[in-house]
């Protein structure tokens, strides 16, 4: 370690290494434990993961001891309290629309796979249910052009940009936005600035691990 306890390049990358590689060990632990009891419990993987998630997260984040209400800064959360927060946010939306019948396919499934649901009706919000919906279906349709599109943006003008050599297919939509503020009038310096310095740290990074010219 340098003075002033700052790493060097090469020290600060390979403390981060050793740290990387004890993260791929335990990796690899977990996943021969899931392997081998999925084996012998005739189940997936994938379903002993998430029972790992629902033991490991319960109660993390939780404000209170109460599951729905969640610290958004704490550095886990509880899985399933996720889940049904955002259940009962669609409840809380759709009763006070009056409009509950539209969760009926999906309770109907639940009860199918023997989970029976049931939900009081509760209050409705809002003053004239048909002008709602009228508004949700004009909404909606604009909906649809943005995402057509954004689609449009993603898959194809990005792959163009790619080709030819603008810039990387993942870095256009951002390129794009930062072009529609300049062309707008917008002033947008500290952003350039921001983004030409975090280019450049990260062509220093790669190209110092390639060419071994590490500090």
């Amino acid at each position: 370690m340098s003075q002033n306890n700052i790493p060097t390049e090469s020290e600060l990358l390979n403390e981060s290494n050793e740290i990387f590689e004890q993260k791929k060990t335990a990796a690899k632990h977990m996943n021969l434990i899931a392997t081998e009891t999925a084996k012998l419990q005739k189940v997936q993987k994938s379903f002993l993961n998430r029972l790992k998630d629902y033991y490991l997260y319960q109660g993390d984040g939780w404000i209170a001891n109460d599951p729905f209400n969640i610290d958004k800064e704490a550095p886990t959360h509880d899985k399933i309290s996720l889940l049904f927060i955002k259940f009962l946010q669609v409840v809380e939306d759709l009763r006070s629309a009056d409009c509950l019948d539209f969760l009926d396919p999906y309770i109907q499934a639940m009860d199918s796979n023997g989970i029976k649901i049931y939900i009081n009706p509760g209050k409705m919000l809002v003053s004239d249910k048909d002008e709602t919906l009228d508004a949700i279906d004009s909404m909606g349709a604009f909906q649809k052009q943005i995402n057509a599109l954004s689609k449009e943006i993603k898959e194809i003008k990005a792959v163009e940009a790619d080709q030819i050599h603008l810039t990387a297919k993942s870095e256009f939509p951002k390129l794009l936005s930062f072009y529609n503020a300049i062309e707008s009038g917008k002033e947008r310096d500290d952003f350039y600035q921001d983004k030409i310095a975090d280019l450049n740290l990260r062509e220093h990074g790669y190209t110092s691990v390639m060419d071994k010219t590490l500090t």
